[in-house]
């Protein structure tokens, strides 16, 4: 089940990332930013190229997702990279306010999967031990 889990959050990554990719800036919409008539070059840039480190996220949670044991330590650091990056909200808001709610669900995810995930992880592990 817990493969499972995570090839299907690896999907959803992907999806995002494919959207950033393919929209830029412009796919912003859909988690409420406006987006102005002019787009600029620099942001839409950044939303892309951002959209493929994600893109790189979901094909290595995908590969973890196929052997957890062995890619523990992969699934680990990538818990920790989704959680930071959740974190580092927290200092758009403090610097700028408070975005619009589907960003508010989105840091909500990434500030309690990462953990929850990892303890699960740790549990699926224990029972490989054990056995």
């Amino acid at each position: 089940m817990f493969a499972i889990v995570l090839r299907l959050f690896a999907a959803v990554c992907g999806i995002v990332a494919v959207t950033h990719i393919v929209l830029g800036v412009a796919g912003d919409w859909i988690v409420g930013a406006p987006v102005a008539s002019a787009i600029d070059p620099s942001l839409d840039s950044q939303n892309r190229f951002y959209g493929a480190a994600f893109g790189i996220y979901a094909a290595l949670l995908w590969l973890a997702a196929t052997d957890t044991a062995r890619y523990a330590l992969i699934l680990r650091i990538l818990f920790i990279a989704l959680f930071v990056a959740g974190c580092a909200r927290l200092l758009s808001i403090e610097a700028h306010g408070l975005p619009s709610a589907q960003v508010m669900v989105l840091m909500g995810t990434e500030l309690a999967f990462p953990p929850l995930l990892w303890l699960w992880l740790n549990h699926q592990l224990r029972r490989k031990d054990a056995r």
